[in-house]
């Protein structure tokens, strides 16, 4: 007895030096599509979170609308999941943000993404992570995977026969009328007819004396340079950075370059994508500098555009900057308006 003892002892002091280490924080989850993170004793960043879906069923094509609704503190920051990756099954067509609600020092936001699906049965958009960080901490919230059934548009009694295509028609005999080529020949008897009694009786209207007709103005063509730096210099002035609205700068910065492109090097890129810009100039034989630095240049631009990536207010003025100095590097030398 007294030699297990000493064992004992040891065994109840390393217990108790266990639990007064400092534990991790831990999220709360719930069974629901609701959840909670809030670290242990209370204190740090926390958030509640809940996710929907509306309607619960459709057919292909139709529009879903997937919400998520959090409530955290004011002092954090909220961290949205990649619902676009995670939701392979259906296609984000646009994402809106409800305006946030400020009460007792917590903040009540709501994102809806608007999707489609595009296959039958039934479809789930997975469990997601949603973060939230204040400081130095972090914390996660796995928000549960929502399903939704999804219709074909045919109608359910169609069989497998039924959708096949049809055979082809056996050929028909046309019935065989001799009036129609009689009228025809009428009327092309009429047609010479009345073009000889005009040649015959009637002035001919080339005959008559015709009226000159005064050449329109020359419009003096201003060289493609010029145009480019004062649609640049509008945009400079209008400002749409300094108000905060990346979307309309990257939208008219790459029409003024597009347009700039057509005159300068005649290539019709204005109502191309990105995609077909690049061999467009290639077969024009564009200069390959040239060519690689604009498509770089509208790939920059369409994060902005279509992906909702918004850079940092100095990377969209250097990109005004960017802009100028192409115009100026490729312009024609010793180009000016002409008369």
């Amino acid at each position: 007895m007294t030699r297990r003892r000493p064992a004992l002892a040891i065994a109840v002091l390393t217990a108790c030096l266990v639990c007064t280490l400092p534990q991790p924080l831990r999220a709360q989850g719930e069974a629901s599509n609701a959840g909670e993170t809030r670290p242990e004793g209370g204190a740090g960043p926390s958030v509640q979170a809940e996710v929907s879906i509306e309607p619960g069923s459709g057919t292909v094509g139709d529009r879903f609308v997937y919400s998520i609704e959090s409530v955290r503190g004011d002092s954090t920051v909220l961290i949205y999941p990649d619902v676009v990756e995670a939701a392979a099954a259906f296609g984000v067509v646009d994402v809106v943000d409800h305006p946030a609600r400020e009460t007792d020092g917590t903040v009540a936001e709501r994102r809806d993404y608007i999707v489609a699906a595009f296959e039958t049965g039934r479809q789930t958009i997975p469990s997601l992570e949603l973060r939230v960080a204040a400081g130095h901490e972090t914390l996660s919230v796995v928000l549960d995977s929502v399903s939704i059934t999804i219709k074909s548009v045919l109608p359910d009694t169609m069989d497998q026969a039924s959708m096949e295509p049809m055979d082809i028609e056996p050929p028909v005999d046309l019935p065989r009328e001799i009036w129609p080529f009689i009228l025809v020949a009428c009327i092309a008897a009429a047609a010479v007819l009345a073009w000889w009694l005009i040649r015959r009786y009637v002035r001919p209207w080339w005959r008559r004396p015709r009226e000159v007709a005064e050449e329109p103005a020359a419009v003096p063509r201003v060289a493609a340079h010029l145009v480019a730096f004062e649609r640049l210099s509008e945009l400079r002035a209008d400002d749409p950075v300094g108000r905060g609205d990346l979307d309309e700068f990257y939208v008219r910065v790459t029409s003024i370059l597009k347009s700039y492109v057509r005159d300068r090097y005649g290539v019709d890129v204005v109502d191309m994508t990105t995609e077909e810009v690049g061999p467009a100039m290639r077969a024009s034989r564009t200069p390959e500098n040239d060519t690689v630095w604009f498509e770089k240049y509208l790939r920059h631009a369409d994060l902005p555009k279509f992906a909702r990536v918004e850079p940092a207010t100095e990377r969209a003025r250097a990109d005004l900057d960017d802009a100028w100095s192409f115009v100026e590097r490729t312009r024609l030398s010793g180009e000016e308006a002409e008369s």
